[in-house]
């Protein structure tokens, strides 16, 4: 695999374990404005130009199944 490739999937990934994280949280404790700041800030990122010369993943569907997984977690 390319190095840069392997960059920019690394990056990705990492995203998403900080906005499932971040998900957790701000559902367990949607009073912590901190967690609904970084949710927000990791939305921007997956909807984002820069997301996209990354990869030709689609931001928003990576989002809906993130939220989805967490929705579970949470109610479990």
């Amino acid at each position: 695999m390319d190095p840069y490739q392997a960059l920019a999937n690394a990056i990705i990934e990492q995203a998403v374990k900080d906005y499932r994280k971040a998900l957790k949280i701000y559902y367990l404790h949607p009073q912590k404005q901190q967690y609904r700041q970084e949710v927000e800030d990791l939305e921007r990122f997956f909807t984002s130009q820069w997301f996209e010369l990354l990869t030709n993943l689609d931001g928003r569907s990576i989002m809906t199944r993130v939220r989805r997984m967490v929705k579970m977690e949470v109610a479990a």
